[in-house]
């Protein structure tokens, strides 16, 4: 598949879309990790998915695009944003403090 086709079939902000296969290195690259990522999770790091330095302004970038994605999905599962991404594996056994939280952003 080429990167315009896959671009074209996607639901997810584009934007968003091409800021990850950016950040895994390119499309090829993309291509070679990202069945991986879906069947084992991004947890053990992919491209440039592993260290703070490269995730924070990642996520500070694509902000705006990756709420609306939470959005969208929490809703399908009738869950708050908080909720759905508390649920994630990672936060399992050690779950995120809405109020906490919420005062973390002011």
């Amino acid at each position: 598949m080429k990167r315009n086709e896959y671009l074209k079939k996607t639901n997810l902000p584009k934007r968003l879309v091409n800021g990850v296969i950016s950040q895994f290195g390119g499309w090829e690259q993309f291509l070679e990790s990202y069945k991986d990522v879906i069947k084992y999770g991004i947890s053990s790091g992919f491209g440039s998915f592993i260290y703070y330095k490269d995730t924070i302004p990642f996520a500070r970038k694509y902000r705006n695009e990756i709420i609306q994605v939470l959005q969208k999905e929490s809703e399908l599962y009738g869950m708050s944003i908080l909720n759905f991404v508390s649920s994630f594996g990672v936060f399992k056994d050690n779950p995120m403090d809405e109020e906490t939280e919420m005062e973390k952003r002011k």
